[in-house]
């Protein structure tokens, strides 16, 4: 009985220096972009855990932004269809523009409020990628209203 208490303390100590039941966050900066694009909207703290822990990565925002400025265009196309039947160049340029100055504009606000109201230290370009993920939400609203 002796030996079998002790084994059990041997393994919980050993569960608890290896576990194995996914809770070691090192390997969090393997995730792929489309699985964090997928993920933010199932578990969005893992996926900000993940960008708080890794080194800034460029793909983390621009792609998001980019999407954004697609679904918005689909959008913009889908009512200028209704009315006039095309779109203008300078509809496009500008929700490409509104798009990018968005995301910025959200990283601002985001940074802003975290050093000021939160007294937290963390870079912009982190804020950058926080705003850029969640534009996800904001292509599945545009998706949803063009259907």
């Amino acid at each position: 009985m002796k030996a079998m208490a002790q084994t059990a303390l041997s393994l919980k100590g050993t569960a608890e220096l290896n576990p194995s039941d996914g809770s070691d966050r090192s390997d969090m900066s393997d995730t792929s972009l489309p699985s964090k694009l997928l993920s933010i909207f199932a578990c969005p703290g893992d996926v900000f855990e993940e960008v708080a822990a890794s080194p800034p990565r460029l793909a983390n925002w621009l792609l998001p932004t980019l999407l954004v400025g697609v679904a918005s265009l689909l959008l913009v196309a889908a009512q200028a269809s209704a009315v006039s039947g095309h779109v203008d160049r300078v509809s496009a340029v500008a929700v490409w523009v509104g798009a990018f100055a968005g995301t910025f504009w959200s990283a601002l606000l985001l940074w802003f409020i975290g050093r000021v109201f939160l007294k937290t230290r963390f870079s912009y370009w982190k804020a950058l990628e926080v705003a850029g993920l969640t534009g996800t939400i904001v292509v599945l609203g545009a998706i949803v209203t063009v259907l």
